[in-house]
């Protein structure tokens, strides 16, 4: 009866909001290697946006300059509450039988318990990932070490934990591989063709991202990373000190992620021992320049855990979606897929919603894509998809990948001094306004000039802001 009701009501309410950013961005700091705006739209939850420039190295240094402060608070006040608030539900299966035992022995009187049990197993994790993730051309190591550095730089060495900057950078690397360790509930899905809107059809994509309250939603940014050499740039909705991606989007593709949790309980077999995913989704993005290219990347990855990994691009204007597992890699279409996820066929849309698959229980997602299809369009899905079926707490992502108007809307949560999201100052990301970034022209994210010159601290006071 819910799933009936909730597109009911979701039609009822005013749609969400959307508002330009180039209209609320303002300028806060800048380096040689990065800028930093700010994003204030009408009640919405603050945005910092980051321009970094160069090679990994250059970019990791300007990512921790110009998000110092906010940095600092993240790793050592926001994740250590955190770990306290999910250490009582931490998953131990696939651990190894050592590391549980070690565990277990930390008394329940010890005061920093948690993040000794998160210090542990994070340790472990990053220890066994790290010659994969080492692997990539990413770089993300040198990224995360050079973060450290520039973030170390801006607060001061003499105190505190940038004392030891070498520890700073272990706290990276490990809050880094999290994801594989605590995963998330999402829901994504792709239309084009006749399911659209637009006259020529083109692909809009949206990826929502359920990970829970915590100190995700009130942490929120969008990274743009310019790399040297004529490489594509990308785009990462992400969070401080983050090189992984959960969430991003180039100018040739974009990709959407959820776990892939099973009906009636259990999750595909996997192991830990693999690149994070997180980093393959980062490759994905990074590198490919169509969805045929992602699915190769994903399919040579030595993967660990099951995801479900939508792959829309620019060159064939469609979605693809891949079943990640340890076995496999394989892809599906919007006319192959539901005979995976149990859900009604829609002619040029792939969805798969943020339940256990096959999702036979909830059709709300299902039918809310049956009322509007042939309307669809960026800013229908994000003002009507997530409220229907409330899926996004932490951020939402839509995106236009059509030559003629390339736009990604986003939309932030927030959680209230007790961490929720229902409490005074706390919303759900699928209840927000939604802010539109331009792709291309005149202002277009991908557009950002390179800094002519270091100007540092453009403004101490904004640059101190969360």
């Amino acid at each position: 009866m819910l799933a009936l009701l909730l597109p009911l009501l979701a039609a009822m309410i005013p749609p969400n909001p959307i508002h330009d950013a180039a209209t609320y961005m303002t300028l806060v700091d800048r380096t040689s290697h990065g800028v930093r705006y700010m994003v204030r739209a009408p009640d919405s939850a603050p945005l910092d946006v980051v321009h970094v420039f160069g090679k990994p190295r250059e970019r990791g240094r300007a990512h921790g300059s110009l998000l110092a402060r906010r940095l600092l608070e993240f790793l050592y006040v926001d994740m250590p509450l955190f770990y306290e608030s999910e250490v009582a539900s931490l998953d131990l299966s696939g651990l190894p039988s050592w590391l549980v035992a070690a565990i277990e022995k930390i008394e329940p009187s010890v005061e920093d318990r948690a993040a000794q049990i998160f210090d542990l197993a994070l340790g472990w994790l990053e220890g066994v990932q790290r010659p994969f993730n080492t692997a990539s051309a990413s770089g993300v190591y040198d990224e995360l070490d050079a973060i450290a550095e520039g973030m170390c730089a801006q607060i001061g060495t003499s105190t505190g934990p940038c004392a030891n900057v070498t520890a700073v950078q272990r706290q990276l690397h490990l809050v880094n591989v999290l994801p594989d360790l605590i995963r998330m509930q999402c829901s994504m899905l792709g239309a084009w063709g006749d399911a659209v809107a637009a006259a020529d059809g083109a692909l809009v994509q949206m990826r929502s991202l359920d990970f829970g309250a915590g100190p995700f939603a009130n942490n929120t940014l969008l990274l743009v990373h310019h790399p040297s050499g004529g490489a594509q740039p990308f785009a990462s909705l992400t969070f401080p000190g983050f090189a992984g991606v959960v969430t991003g989007l180039s100018p040739s593709a974009a990709v959407s992620e959820k776990v892939n949790d099973l009906a009636g309980g259990g999750k595909p077999p996997g192991s830990y021992e693999g690149q994070s995913t997180a980093y393959v989704i980062r490759d994905m993005v990074q590198f490919a320049t169509a969805k045929e290219e992602a699915a190769t990347i994903a399919a040579n990855a030595t993967r660990t855990w099951g995801v479900w990994l939508g792959v829309g691009d620019r060159a064939s204007q469609q979605l693809e979606v891949i079943e990640y597992s340890r076995a496999s890699a394989d892809t599906f279409d919007a006319t192959t897929l539901p005979a995976k996820t149990g859900q009604p066929p829609i002619r040029h849309v792939a969805y798969v919603d943020k339940h256990p698959q096959p999702s036979t229980k909830d059709d709300t997602l299902p039918t809310t894509l049956a009322r509007l299809v042939g309307t669809l369009s960026a800013e229908v899905i994000a003002q009507q998809v997530p409220r229907a079926t409330q899926s996004g707490d932490v951020h939402i992502g839509v995106y236009d990948l059509s030559p003629a108007r390339p736009t990604a809307l986003f939309a932030l949560g927030s959680t209230d001094a007790n961490g929720t999201y229902t409490g005074p100052g706390g919303r759900y990301a699928w209840a927000a306004p939604f802010v539109r970034f331009e792709l291309e022209g005149e202002g277009g994210l991908w557009r950002e000039k390179w800094p002519a010159e270091a100007v540092e601290n453009v403004s101490k006071t904004a640059g101190a802001e969360r």
